[in-house]
């Protein structure tokens, strides 16, 4: 792809991931960090990095969540009636919304921007600290979310996590471009999309029974709705709906 992009003119925007470090600098990772993934995963994603040219650009970003597809956000707010969650509290990163993160990446791409640039939401977060904070905005009791270490998760995950994944935006400075807002910012409107469609899968939750008949219109939309949610999860509809482990949940 990057050959042929290059034939024809074209700037490419790659996107990376806070894989691409080993997660154990004490400081946030800056553009010039010299990669040292321990994953495949993140083995990957630095192979595409060196894959491109000197007028390509590089785009890192980490903790990504948004309106469509599964994510943490959607995860919490499924499991929020649920009596206690448990979530890691030595993993720390900038929790990042697609929205945010989508309209600077078209920027860098419109403006033929080359380099590395990390683009994430400010704000640095354990996942813990995360799960709290999408609770609260949610009106919710976050004190049902409880901290545990990555070595007490069961099983044990089969690839390494970085324990540090923070990406500092120094790129964006340097070019006088301001960084992303706060992500909590970012999670309260993310979550006022997403409480609306848990009030629709309220109201579309009767559908079948005697009262649909007296909401046919709403529920003749269940169908397409359903079909949205396959579309975007890439799994049946009923994960929209069910519980899930909140340790899996915490790593994606």
């Amino acid at each position: 792809i990057t050959a042929a992009a290059h034939v024809v003119g074209a700037h490419v925007v790659y996107i990376s991931t806070d894989y691409v470090f080993d997660g154990t600098k004490t400081s946030p990772y800056v553009e010039a960090d010299v990669p040292n993934p321990t994953s495949v995963y993140g083995e990957s994603k630095l192979a595409g990095e060196r894959a491109l040219g000197a007028t390509d650009a590089i785009v890192r970003i980490a903790w990504v969540s948004g309106y469509h597809g599964a994510n943490m956000v959607k995860t919490i707010l499924r499991l929020r009636n649920e009596p206690q969650l448990r979530f890691v509290n030595d993993q720390i990163g900038n929790p990042t919304f697609a929205d945010d993160a989508a309209a600077m990446i078209v920027r860098l791409a419109v403006e033929k921007r080359p380099g590395i640039w990390h683009i994430t939401n400010q704000g640095v977060a354990s996942w813990f600290e995360f799960a709290r904070e999408v609770l609260l905005a949610a009106g919710q009791d976050a004190n049902k979310v409880l901290p545990i270490a990555t070595s007490e998760l069961q099983p044990p995950r089969p690839a390494k996590r970085p324990a540090n994944s923070v990406l500092h935006n120094g790129a964006l400075l340097a070019a006088g471009i301001k960084p992303l807002a706060d992500y909590r910012e970012a999670l309260q409107r993310l979550e006022r999309r997403l409480v609306e469609d848990l009030r629709n899968e309220a109201q579309f939750a009767h559908c079948g029974d005697a009262t649909a008949v007296r909401d046919g219109n709403a529920c003749a939309l269940l169908p397409a709705m359903l079909q949205r949610v396959e579309t975007e999860v890439g799994e049946p509809s009923d994960v929209a709906i069910r519980s899930v482990d909140a340790e899996d949940a915490a790593h994606g």
